[in-house]
């Protein structure tokens, strides 16, 4: 089970049905030692791969403006 919990993520806690004052985390969970490492692992992935991205496409971002500026 993958729960986002924290501030921003709209998930509403206990009683007062309010956010987390913690910063933004994803909580996993799972009856098995086995599918918690193997949910862990692909979270990791999936996760590091996003971070990528963002950073490819800001590294893009940047050489586009070195060349405009250049112009």
């Amino acid at each position: 089970k993958l729960r986002l919990r924290g501030k921003g993520s709209g998930y509403k806690e206990g009683p007062e049905q309010q956010e987390s004052n913690e910063s933004l985390h994803l909580c996993v969970s799972a009856k098995d030692e086995i599918v918690y490492n193997s949910a862990c692992s692909r979270v990791e992935k999936l996760l590091t791969s996003i971070l990528l991205s963002i950073l490819i496409s800001q590294e893009d971002k940047e050489n586009l403006l070195s060349l405009v500026l250049r112009e």
